[in-house]
């Protein structure tokens, strides 16, 4: 998960400060007591007892709790607006004159929480909040208050108790989940419009809408993981591809909707079945994934793939974090590519997106330089099995990605770890389920301590700047380049000759020959017909998973290790012969990598890859 600067973010009932700029009628003047005024529907032996449809708790008690109480924000007719002649005592009528419901679905929130009343500027830990800006959109960023979060902030929020979710709120809104600010919620493109008509298992890429947009989310989550549809604009109209070939740019809908509480989140209601004010967490099914590749927008070359995977297992209520997780291509869509005949010499670079950490652990989405599957084992590997109460492993019952990211006492930063100035300081869920496994007793899983972190954190990123250096320099030689900017910049890769760009290149360094014991994954047991341009284009692909995926050392530590060292390996010399270690040693001798120190590049990853066994056999 990477690591943003501090930004700005909600929360509307969060501040709760005191309504006095509303100007309707219904609200008791400056001065004038809230719960003085809630007191009358409290005690008149009618609302008493009122439950909450949402939490199941007493509403009163509730909002005694609330901003709406402690700020002196709303009373409960503030909120409900009662007809003239409703009663302040129980009069035993079977009917009374008109109260508002629903306020929220009324629109009464907005009484006094719109852009220009209710809002303001806040500080949270110590950083100064625009409360505004994060529920309002101009359209060049996404917000809060989406078209499908009008009228609807019980979304989010408690309407009776403001006050006991907000810290959990705060933590979501700061995170890269629910920032409005991160690169995907300020693109060029409104991701809400990139959808198709066409269903995810046929489709080659128009899906953005999928997990750039909570509607989406729930929509393809929903619908046995198939419905890719834009969503509609104000007149009912959807971009969708082919019609909308790029997505529309000119919806009259210019609100951008975010990733927000209720995709995680559902009171399970039919009666308001939006809501989720209750936060029991939403049950996902084992998350079904296509991996589809194709040049062309439309299935138009003969190398074009389709691939459904069937290795996800059920995480249980972290299939919720699946669904986004897995990748957009895995390693072998290019091996697949190649048995059909795709051109390495003029191929754009096929990648996985980002974070594709699902894939990561149940060690699928690499690029594979073995066919052996025995290869990959490591019996020890346990990390798929965290959080699932059948294992008998730590981590709550919730599955591993909620069991180690969100086990913790700032669960909703969605960070296992706490990082200050790019150095991790804290391990935040060591006690609760890394130390289950990893601790002082099991001298072969030592206790996961932020020095011991840090420094794999450290060793991977310099065994990674070894891979970018080989694949800027492969077959021991500088006149053959795969260009592959720093690590922080993620640029693209394309080959250089002589100084002069030949872009979407991979057969310039090692040919495109059939790779001995390269097998046939489309045909197992078939002769070999992998070629040596796919394992050149695997390198990078290999690169580029892994550098989109800071957490990569933990999430599966020896997986993530091989693949770095086979992509060296390959580079080296065009083969897999496991001379990795030679690949260091001549970066190392040519000044392509630092050395010298036992924090330069060559030696951290001499350390990560091969943890100095002295033997600098494959991990």
């Amino acid at each position: 998960m990477k690591t943003l600067a501090p930004v700005t973010f909600p929360l509307f009932a969060a501040l709760l400060l005191s309504l006095t700029a509303c100007s309707e009628k219904t609200v008791v003047s400056p001065g004038g007591s809230k719960q003085v005024q809630s007191q009358a529907c409290f005690n008149n032996s009618c609302h008493q007892n009122a439950t909450s449809p949402g939490t199941g708790k007493n509403i009163p008690q509730e909002w005694l709790l609330s901003g709406h109480n402690t700020k002196n924000g709303a009373s409960c007719s503030d909120c409900h607006e009662p007809a003239a002649g409703h009663p302040t005592a129980a009069s035993g009528a079977t009917t009374v004159p008109d109260t508002t419901n629903n306020p929220d679905s009324a629109g009464k929130c907005a009484k006094c929480h719109t852009l220009s009343k209710g809002f303001g500027i806040s500080v949270y830990d110590g950083i100064a909040i625009d409360t505004a800006f994060v529920h309002f959109s101009s359209g060049s960023h996404s917000s809060y208050v989406s078209r499908f979060y009008q009228n609807s902030c019980r979304k989010c929020h408690n309407p009776h108790d403001t006050a006991s979710a907000m810290d959990y709120l705060r933590q979501w809104s700061r995170s890269n989940v629910g920032a409005t600010t991160t690169p995907a919620r300020t693109s060029g493109s409104d991701l809400k419009t990139r959808g198709s008509s066409i269903s995810a298992d046929k489709n080659f890429g128009n899906a953005c809408v999928r997990c750039h947009s909570t509607t989406g989310f729930l929509n393809y989550a929903s619908s046995g993981f198939s419905d890719v549809q834009a969503l509609p604009d104000l007149d009912g109209t959807r971009s969708n591809y082919p019609a909308y070939p790029s997505g529309s740019q000119n919806y009259q809908d210019r609100s951008r909707e975010g990733d927000n509480c209720n995709g995680c989140h559902t009171d399970g209601r039919s009666d308001d079945p939006g809501a989720s004010y209750s936060y029991r967490l939403r049950p996902v099914p084992r998350v079904t994934a296509y991996f589809n590749y194709s040049s062309t927008p439309l299935h138009q070359r003969a190398w074009d793939v389709t691939y459904k995977s069937p290795l996800y297992p059920d995480f249980g209520t972290s299939n919720a974090c699946i669904v986004c997780h897995t990748g957009r291509e895995i390693g072998l869509v290019i091996k697949l590519a190649s048995v059909k005949g795709m051109d390495f010499s003029n191929q754009k670079r096929i990648d996985a997106h980002n974070q594709a950490t699902a894939s990561t652990m149940t060690t699928q989405v690499g690029f594979n330089y073995y066919t052996s599957a025995q290869k990959y084992e490591n019996s020890a590997y346990r990390h798929t099995t965290i959080g699932l109460a059948a294992s008998g492993y730590s981590g709550g019952t919730n599955g591993p990605c909620i069991g180690c990211h969100m086990n913790n006492n700032r669960s909703h930063g969605f960070m296992p770890v706490k990082i200050s100035s790019g150095t991790i300081i804290e391990v935040l869920s060591d006690q609760q389920t890394c130390s289950k496994c990893h601790n002082a007793q099991n001298s072969q899983h030592p206790a996961r301590t932020p020095a011991l972190l840090q420094g794999r954190k450290n060793g991977m990123a310099a065994a990674m700047k070894a891979l970018q250096q080989m694949l800027l320099h492969p077959k021991q030689s500088s006149i053959y380049a795969v260009g592959v900017a720093d690590s922080a910049a993620k640029g693209g890769i394309s080959y250089t000759a002589g100084g002069a760009p030949i872009l979407n290149q991979w057969t310039a360094a090692f040919g495109n020959g059939v790779v001995p014991g390269s097998g046939n994954p489309a045909v197992p047991g078939g002769p070999d017909a992998v070629t040596a341009g796919a394992y050149t284009m695997g390198a990078a692909f290999n690169y580029e998973v892994i550098v989109n995926q800071a957490g990569a050392y933990a999430h599966n530590a020896r997986y993530v290790r091989r693949m770095i060292y086979d992509s060296i390996d390959w580079l080296y010399d065009g083969s897999i012969n496991q001379d990795a270690k030679a690949a260091l040693d001549w970066l190392h001798t040519y000044n392509y990598i630092s050395s010298g120190s036992a924090t330069g590049t060559y030696e951290l990853a001499l350390g990560y890859l091969f943890e100095s066994d002295g033997t600098y056999s494959r991990p």
